[in-house]
């Protein structure tokens, strides 16, 4: 066995205490069992009331009076049993001595003989609780680990530990000695005081009290009752003044049993749209008597499958050892809350699981939502514009307008990406904050260039990185081709003589075609400052653009114009009005 120095440290504490103490000559003892040759037999195990077992791993025998009992050996004590184990330390008058009650499990016992340098004893309290004394000034330590992974040192005196594996809490009683504990991580070892009971938590807090019971009143009073030591422990320090000793029934405990720590990922009722992958993980400790190797199990047991697949352990798990293991679900098509219950197998094809028999699976509880639907439209655009008034110098600026609706009735939270690209143009890449269900948002990109291809095409596509699973990912693309555009200026007579018609004054009506001039017309505006009107986002055809001046009133002056894809026509209007 390895030396633990941190160990050794306590021991040295204690041997130096002990020298302050006046020692007496002890009583002659009764010499114990001949210990057989090292490695074999460590000590003895008694059955004081039945049910006790004992033996290497899950290979547990009934102990029916006394028997050998080995190193790394595994003592089991169900159903009203009560055992007593003595081990052989090398020393006659330093024999450890062990009363191990009802619903409890102790693992791994090893002996390490007084002739070795740091000679201790150490085992694993999988569940329940047991008392005991190891002899002072100068006997074998005992170190105990709890499945939640507090260490405890007892370097000589009466003892009781207790391990309560529903709450994952440890209690240790110091009757009249020296007893130190460590907690993870890794934390130094601390003192207990004599007198006093230490309650230490899942999450390592740490409550003190004093005892008002000694050693002999746990033996007795358990003894009597049969039941476990925790509850024993939990009658002294209940409210009324004289608890009334009861019969607690026991749980059954076999080699495989697991206790549920944390979901990892995915907790209950978690929201997912149908379809989606995901890895649902989750943390067991082994509260068994058995190592769990890489030949167990979890299983689909029953609920809803979900894709899950058997997956086994990935490392061997020890009693009071924690495992986290991950499985890959698909969630299902239909919104619905589902939930999925998956057991362990041992290798033989037994299924075990938590709680108090080892029956109850562990669960995947999930929601499944409707998927969003996104969709994209292209309202005006692309469209290159410039200062009409300044046709020969113009800063060219084209323009996309698009709309992306939401029009599921699920809200999509996460955000997304929208690549926008015209013919010509470099693409930009917006981000888009999530959208909620059945709503809509504008936007408008533009660029810095002319999109004058006559096919010059916006495309705009949403959730372009496809981060979002949607109802149909068919609708999140749109392209439109640029539309053309007629404008111009209607112009008067030139009053000054310049020979330049003078343009008119604004607010005349000027009404678009379709070229058979049928009802009802496309579109209608009046002239703006300086006579200038515009039609925009239209497609290539033949249109008749006619107005009706102000001065004369029913004097229509209709023009002609053949417009290609995309492109913008001039037409002036030249009426040579006089007003």
């Amino acid at each position: 066995m390895n030396t633990n120095k941190t160990f050794a440290g306590l021991v040295i504490v204690t041997l130096l205490l002990g020298a302050c103490v006046p020692t007496s000559t002890p009583a002659p003892s009764t010499p114990g069992p001949t210990p057989l040759p090292l490695g074999r037999s460590v000590g003895i195990i008694s059955a004081q009331e039945k049910l006790v077992e004992s033996g290497a791993g899950d290979n547990l025998a009934q102990v029916i009076n006394t028997a050998d009992f080995f190193d790394s050996d595994t003592v089991r004590v169900t159903n009203g049993g009560i055992a007593k184990l003595d081990l052989y330390t090398g020393q006659i008058d330093n024999q450890i001595s062990i009363l191990i009650f009802n619903d409890t499990a102790i693992g791994n016992v090893n002996v390490d003989p007084a002739e070795t340098t740091d000679p201790i004893v150490t085992l694993l309290l999988v569940f329940g609780g047991l008392t005991g004394e190891v002899p002072k000034n100068g006997g074998v330590p005992v170190q105990f680990t709890t499945p939640n992974g507090v260490n405890i040192f007892i370097l000589g005196t009466q003892f009781l530990i207790v391990y309560d594996p529903e709450t994952s809490t440890t209690y240790i009683g110091n009757f009249d000695g020296t007893i130190a504990y460590s907690i993870p991580p890794g934390q130094s070892a601390q003192f207990t005081q004599p007198g006093q009971l230490y309650e230490i938590s899942s999450s390592f807090e740490i409550k003190r009290s004093t005892m008002n019971f000694t050693r002999a009143d746990i033996e007795n009073r358990t003894s009597s009752t049969r039941s476990r030591l925790l509850d024993t422990l939990e009658e002294y320090f209940a409210p009324t003044a004289t608890p009334t000793p009861t019969t607690t029934p026991t749980r059954f405990i076999s080699c495989n049993k697991a206790a549920f720590v944390a979901d990892v990922t995915i907790p209950d009722g978690t929201s997912f749209s149908p379809g989606f992958q995901f890895t649902k993980v989750w943390r067991l400790r082994n509260v068994g008597t058995c190592t769990w190797t890489t030949s167990y199990s979890l299983d689909f047991y029953r609920g809803d499958e979900m894709a899950g697949k058997p997956i086994n352990i990935p490392s061997p798990v020890a009693p009071g050892q924690t495992v986290d293991i991950a499985v890959n679900l698909v969630a299902p098509q239909l919104s619905s809350s589902y939930r999925g219950d998956w057991m362990l197998r041992s290798p033989s094809g037994a299924l075990f699981g938590a709680g108090a028999n080892g029956t109850t699976p562990i669960w995947v509880n999930i929601n499944v939502m409707g998927l969003p639907d996104l969709t994209v439209s292209i309202g005006s655009g692309p469209t290159a514009t410039c200062d009409p008034n300044i046709l020969t110098i113009c800063s060219i600026i084209t323009t996309v307008g698009f709309v992306i609706t939401n029009t599921s009735q699920t809200d999509v939270q996460s955000t997304f990406q929208v690549l926008i690209e015209a013919i010509g143009l470099q693409s930009v890449t917006i981000m888009v904050n999530g959208l909620a269900a059945g709503s809509s948002q504008n936007f408008v990109q533009t660029f810095h260039g002319g999109c004058f291809n006559p096919d010059c095409t916006a495309r705009v596509t949403v959730d372009s990185g496809n981060a979002i699973l949607e109802a149909n990912e068919n609708n999140t693309v749109e392209n439109t081709i640029r539309a053309g555009t007629i404008t111009g200026t209607v112009l008067g007579a030139d009053t000054n003589n310049d020979g330049v018609p003078d343009p008119v004054q604004q607010g005349f009506a000027v009404t678009l075609w379709n070229s058979t001039h049928t009802n009802p017309p496309i579109a209608s505006t009046t002239t703006g400052a300086n006579g200038i009107y515009k039609f925009t986002n239209l497609s290539a055809g033949s249109y008749i653009v006619e107005w009706i001046g102000g001065c004369s009133p029913g004097n229509a002056n209709p023009t002609s114009v053949a417009l290609n894809v995309g492109e913008t026509k001039i037409v002036p209007i030249n009426t040579n009005i006089i007003c």
